[in-house]
């Protein structure tokens, strides 16, 4: 079958620690919350971060209506301790979607993970704007593994990896732009509020005084995403 075939291609590396983390999402719209979680619980090898726990920015009774978009997703990945690099399909090729899939699906051990943020309609699903992690891909056929986080809805299903993309470039009716997926990875230390918790002695007066320069500069020049934007000025500094 394609699973075998994928397997001996050595392109399910990352399979068996996603499928060990595996869950079904608790809330129709937790698809981003149960996507993350399973990935971070693979990179510790162990179940201990819920997806109701996951540290957000916004409340978890308006997440359980709306969901997260693309952009959210990416700050809640990093702000719960992933390295995260977001790929929109409108501004990266369909031959870069097939080579992250082919690297993170072959490396072994596995360091990284994919989640992709896709329309179910375009792909003849039931609902529209999905995310859910992929767990393997079969390039010699151009098959992609898709876990799907709704297993009341869908199991694990292949689609082609040409079709994922382009559900992928279907705008989203709530930011008006398109999706794309996700490069995760675990970080060397777990990430609070963009300063990493090393165990090392920290100055935290110094802390204070660069957040108090930073903070008010990036709310001010990245109205789209300021806390995105914070985060990423705390980590380079």
């Amino acid at each position: 079958d394609v699973f075998r075939r994928c397997m001996k291609e050595g392109g399910c590396e990352g399979y068996f620690g996603l499928a060990e983390q595996f869950n079904t999402q608790k809330e129709p719209a937790f698809c981003g919350l149960g996507s993350l979680s399973i990935v971070l619980n693979a990179f510790e090898g162990v179940e201990h971060i819920d997806e109701d726990c996951l540290d957000i920015h916004k409340p978890l009774d308006i997440v359980k209506n709306e969901g997260v978009t693309f952009d959210e997703f990416h700050c809640m990945a990093e702000l719960n301790g992933a390295r995260c690099a977001a790929k929109r399909a409108d501004s990266h090729s369909l031959s870069e979607f097939r080579e992250d899939l082919h690297t993170v699906t072959t490396s072994n051990p596995p360091t990284e993970a994919i989640i992709t943020s896709f329309s179910r309609q375009f792909l003849n699903q039931s609902g529209d704007g999905h995310f859910s992690p992929v767990g393997a891909y079969y390039r010699e056929e151009g098959l992609v593994l898709v876990m799907d986080t709704a297993r009341f809805k869908y199991p694990p299903y292949w689609v082609r990896d040409d079709e994922l993309y382009n559900a992928m470039l279907v705008v989203d009716k709530a930011t008006g732009r398109g999706r794309g997926w996700f490069l995760l990875g675990k970080r060397e230390a777990r990430c609070v509020t963009g300063i990493a918790a090393t165990g090392l002695d920290i100055d935290w007066s110094a802390v204070k005084d660069m957040v108090n320069e930073i903070v008010p500069r990036y709310l001010s020049t990245h109205k789209d995403n300021p806390l995105l934007g914070i985060l990423h000025a705390l980590e380079s500094n």
